[in-house]
């Protein structure tokens, strides 16, 4: 009996049949085919600018102030220019009141001036004077003169036989200081201390004890 699968005169010898071949999965691009993954891929691309853009323009209180080197149209000179205007404001201000006060009391009444360098004054004068001090006390038991106080912090006591003027920030009265003229004060803090004031109390007090 013959062999089926030998190849005859009549049928060709046939080949073997081939393997079947695996398809070859390639990688998809983002979201290629597929909407959902795409929609996704471009969110995250669109949050990853607006996160870009808002890191560049981030304006925060935490952020303190940006440096000198990143800002534009400001320079030290215009910083400078506050600073200095800031500082002498104060200076240009009390030098405008000293020279107000000065004249007042030198033009307009008649005032002989002077310059206190020490804390204390003992002798009363023998004209009619103001004194400038910073800080300082007036110490003389009877001054009969007019007399002026002008400076920061004066503490001042005895008898005053003729009109007292103050200009300045504190005064303070010494207890048993008798003022037979009146006294005249602008200051910031008044402390008459009980004083006796036989004229009038004139002028501008910020705060009276």
């Amino acid at each position: 009996m013959s062999d089926p699968t030998s190849p005859t005169p009549d049928r060709p010898e046939q080949p073997p049949t081939p393997p079947a071949i695996k398809p070859i999965e390639l990688p998809k691009p983002d979201g290629f085919g597929d909407i959902n993954q795409q929609a996704a891929v471009n969110r995250e691309k669109a949050k990853a600018e607006k996160r870009k853009r808002k890191s560049k323009d981030r304006r925060h209180p935490t952020d303190g102030y940006e440096p000198l080197q990143n800002r534009k149209g400001c320079g030290c000179g215009g910083c400078l220019v506050v600073i200095l205007l800031l500082v002498l404001a104060p200076l240009v201000g009390g030098g405008l009141w000293f020279n107000h006060v000065k004249t007042d009391l030198t033009t307009g009444q008649g005032f002989a001036w002077e310059m206190l360098s020490g804390k204390n004054v003992t002798t009363a004068p023998a004209a009619k004077t103001a004194y400038f001090g910073s800080t300082v006390l007036y110490e003389p038991k009877e001054t009969t003169t007019e007399i002026a106080f002008v400076g920061g912090q004066w503490w001042i006591g005895g008898v005053f036989n003729e009109k007292v003027t103050f200009r300045g920030g504190i005064l303070t009265i010494e207890p048993g200081t008798r003022f037979l003229k009146g006294l005249d004060a602008e200051a910031l803090i008044l402390d008459t201390g009980g004083a006796e004031i036989g004229g009038e109390l004139t002028g501008k007090v910020m705060q009276q004890r």
